[in-house]
C-alpha cells in the first residue's frame, strides 16, 4: 500500500485531500508519515478504485507510483536519467522509497490490471 500513489484526478480530488489531511496528523520526521499510506483508509479506496473495471475498463492505467512485488522499467529511461534515477525516501526520510524512485524517474507509470500477484495461488 505505501508504494501506490493515485494519479490526482478530479473524481478522486476529494479522497485524496482527506488522505493528505489524514498523513498529516503528526509532523514532518514522524515514522507516522510513512505509516499512514499503509493504515489509510483513503488510500485503500484509491486503490480499489484504481484496480475496478468499471472505472479503467480493464485497461492500463495512470498512477503516480505503484509496487506489488515487480515492476518493470525501460533501461534507457534509467540510463537517460542517470544520477537522478534513484531511490528516496523522502524531504522527512519517511516516505517508501519506490516513490521516490518512481517521481525520480519523472514520466508516466502505468498499472496493467491483467497482472495480478497472486497471494494464495
Amino acid at each position: 500500500f505505501a508504494a501506490f500513489r493515485a494519479n490526482p484526478t478530479e473524481t478522486n480530488q476529494r479522497v485524496r485531500g482527506l488522505h493528505t489531511s489524514y498523513c498529516h496528523l503528526l509532523p514532518p520526521g514522524d515514522r507516522w508519515r510513512n505509516m499512514c499510506h499503509a493504515a489509510s483508509p483513503m488510500q485503500l479506496f484509491m486503490i480499489l478504485q484504481s484496480d475496478d473495471a468499471t472505472y479503467n475498463l480493464g485497461k492500463p492505467h495512470e498512477v503516480e507510483s505503484a509496487y506489488n512485488g515487480l515492476a518493470m522499467y525501460p533501461m534507457s529511461l534509467i540510463r537517460s536519467r542517470g544520477k537522478a534515477a534513484q531511490y528516496d525516501s523522502g524531504d522527512d526520510n519517511q516516505r517508501c522509497e519506490h516513490v521516490g524512485f518512481h517521481l525520480s524517474l519523472r514520466n508516466t507509470m502505468y498499472v496493467n490490471p491483467k497482472w495480478s500477484m497472486n497471494l494464495k495461488p
